[in-house]
């Protein structure tokens, strides 16, 4: 009797244990349908800790036990089901998984094409602790090859080759003196726990898509879907973490270029501006990028600690033409305009984007402006932004009155200018192997001026005698 007691009290205890973890069912979405991740990232806000689960299989939920910083599939927490098989090596038309399992297992082995078409399968295949399975693959595209066991479901993503003449599976021996992972743990990161309170940013990650981070604290187990839109680098050339301020709900009113602290105010929807964003900050006549680290949230004000963004940050792929004389839109453009239609009415033939308008700083202080919004429709096709005329009619030699006088009667010298700038960037920039954000690579930047200059004068001399 007390020994079975005894053995109540030890279950209740690890059921205890295994309840209190907290296991975030993680999934994405491309239309409405699952879909299956190349990587997931959690990051403890709190404590400055991070977890990056990367290599996942094609699975469409993800199991993450917070409490062991660990990836536990679609098998639950039950020690007896931990993960055995890991990929030892990945080349084009090979694939290479090692078993490091206490016993020997009958494994059933599948290859699936990118279509879900099964290509080749073997089944009851006895896999001994240490061994290593290479398989080799036919044809040219992506596959997925699964193992399945009486106690587990493993599937590893490969890439084919046409230079094998069949699916081929070799069983070789491996050391065994090889340095076992804990079971289930996929991350580089310090395995401290995630505990109840922390705040955490989950990221997910899948090519050619893209989902904002979810911002949330921990409390107890739960279900996280992330809606995935195609990633603004294939659509636009632009970066996915580029948010645009909403010009009608968001307003910023204080910007400290030391500090890089920026005040928004903001009605209705909250911006939601995440660490890592990028956003365009105007104040008076001046712009800047800034990246977002920290935010805080007071009523109806965000603070958003910033430091410095750059232009690759932002264009990924794309070709930025900039000339910054005032343009005639040759169409009404009205004040409450899209951007997209500012943008097409003061685009030239050549490709280059004109400016709204223009602020000028005197020596005296005063700002004066030119807008394209006030250009009357008849007149020049381009004001240029720098125009410049000096009066210079001045006596030469003698004066009115004298018998020799040499005198510039009607003369004026003139500048004018635009700049004109040229960048080129191609996405062949780094992409942060956590965040996928790529970044752009400035190919080429041209800058000059356009414009002309000189001199016109009426001579005249009066000789009396």
């Amino acid at each position: 009797m007390k020994k079975s007691i005894l053995s109540f009290i030890l279950i209740l205890s690890v059921a205890i244990v295994f309840a209190q973890d907290v296991i975030y069912t993680i999934s994405g979405e491309i239309s409405q349908s699952k879909t299956a991740l190349d990587s997931i990232l959690v990051e403890n806000i709190s404590t400055g800790k991070r977890a990056l689960f990367a290599k996942l299989p094609a699975l469409q939920t993800y199991q993450i036990n917070l409490t062991k910083n660990a990836f536990w599939g679609t098998v639950g927490i039950d020690d007896k089901k931990v993960k055995s098989f890991s990929e030892s090596r990945n080349l084009p038309g090979l694939i290479a998984v090692s078993f490091w399992g206490n016993a020997p297992v009958e494994t059933d082995i599948s290859v699936f094409a990118a279509n879900g078409q099964m290509v080749f399968a073997t089944k009851g295949k006895t896999i001994l602790p240490g061994n290593t399975v290479e398989i080799k693959l036919v044809n040219e595209g992506v596959f997925f090859v699964r193992f399945d066991t009486p106690a587990e479901t493993k599937t590893f993503k490969a890439v084919g080759v046409n230079q094998v003449a069949v699916f081929d599976i070799t069983v070789t021996p491996s050391n065994m003196n090889r340095v076992q992972e804990k079971s289930g743990i996929l991350s580089d990161a310090s395995l401290t726990n995630f505990l109840p309170g922390d705040t955490i940013r989950v990221s997910i990650y899948k090519n050619g898509y893209y989902a904002r981070p979810k911002g949330m604290k921990i409390t107890t187990s739960s279900a996280v879907n992330f809606p995935f839109e195609v990633s603004t680098v294939a659509a636009t050339g632009t970066s996915d973490g580029y948010v645009p301020l909403n010009e009608i709900t968001t307003n910023v009113t204080a910007f400290d270029t030391l500090t890089g602290l920026v005040k928004i105010n903001y009605t209705g929807e909250n911006p939601g501006l995440l660490p890592g964003d990028v956003i365009a900050v105007d104040v008076d006549t001046m712009g800047y990028l800034r990246k977002v680290v920290s935010t805080t949230l007071i009523g109806g004000t965000v603070t958003a600690q910033t430091v410095p963004a750059y232009m690759n940050e932002i264009f990924v792929d794309k070709e930025i033409k900039l000339n910054t004389g005032l343009m005639n839109p040759g169409v009404q453009l009205k004040s409450n305009a899209s951007m997209e239609e500012i943008s097409e009415a003061l685009t030239d033939e050549n490709g280059y984007i004109h400016p709204v308008e223009v602020y000028y700083h005197t020596v005296d202080g005063r700002i004066i402006t030119k807008s394209a919004f006030s250009i009357p429709q008849n007149g020049e096709e381009v004001v240029p932004v720098y125009d410049f005329t000096e009066d210079i009619a001045t006596d030469l030699y003698g004066k009115s009155g004298d018998n020799v006088h040499f005198y510039i009667d009607k003369g004026k010298v003139f500048v004018s200018t635009n700049a004109v700038f040229d960048f080129d960037f191609r996405d062949e920039g780094r992409s942060d192997t956590e965040t996928k954000l790529k970044q752009g690579d400035l190919n080429s930047f041209k800058f000059y001026l356009e414009g002309t200059a000189g001199v016109q004068a009426k001579l005249k001399l009066d000789i009396s005698k």
